[in-house]
């Protein structure tokens, strides 16, 4: 950061010697058009090391790409796996909105999934497939119905979490 300050300060010491020349020197008709090509130079002298400085971001950005992918491979995970991952987790957190949308939308509820266990072995047939699920409130027919109907999923598969009302005698 200081080489950048330092830079800069003396482009700008340059730049006020040439306009001083300029001044002396030059005529009075030609001035608007020295001013604009100053202007300019101004611009530039100031952005250059900024946009260097940008660079040398991206760079350092790349070195540690490159160690991730180094420690990656010592670990043994591949970006094979990483990609398979991903997918596995996107698929999850639509499958758990659009559970959640559906719920509200036939129930009018607001509900919270805790937990989502899907088959995430891409490679299977019934990929995808909710295994589990854990919603936070009381038991509730219509949602249990909802996920059997729509989700093909058994009632043993289907949990409530009870939501724990704090008492006002033990909070004060």
């Amino acid at each position: 950061m200081q080489d950048f300050i330092n830079q800069t300060v003396t482009n700008l010491f340059y730049i006020v010697i040439v306009i001083l020349i300029i001044e002396v020197l030059i005529p009075e008709n030609y001035r608007r058009y020295i001013d604009i090509f100053l202007g300019i130079c101004i611009v530039l002298i100031i952005f250059t090391p900024i946009l260097e400085k940008s660079e040398n971001l991206k760079l350092q950005f790349m070195e540690s790409i490159n160690k991730l992918e180094d420690e990656f491979k010592e670990k043994k995970i591949y970006s094979e796996d990483l990609y398979k991952q991903s997918l596995v987790d996107e698929y999850k957190d639509r499958l758990k909105e659009d559970i959640k949308k559906k719920i509200e939308a036939e129930t009018g509820m607001d509900i919270e999934i805790v937990l989502l266990k899907i088959c995430e072995d891409l490679n299977m047939p019934k990929f995808g497939r909710v295994e589990k699920i854990k919603i936070k409130g009381d038991y509730n027919e219509k949602i249990v119905n909802i996920l059997k109907n729509q989700y093909g999923m058994s009632k043993d598969k289907i949990e409530f979490e009870e939501v724990k009302v704090k008492d006002d005698n033990q909070s004060r």
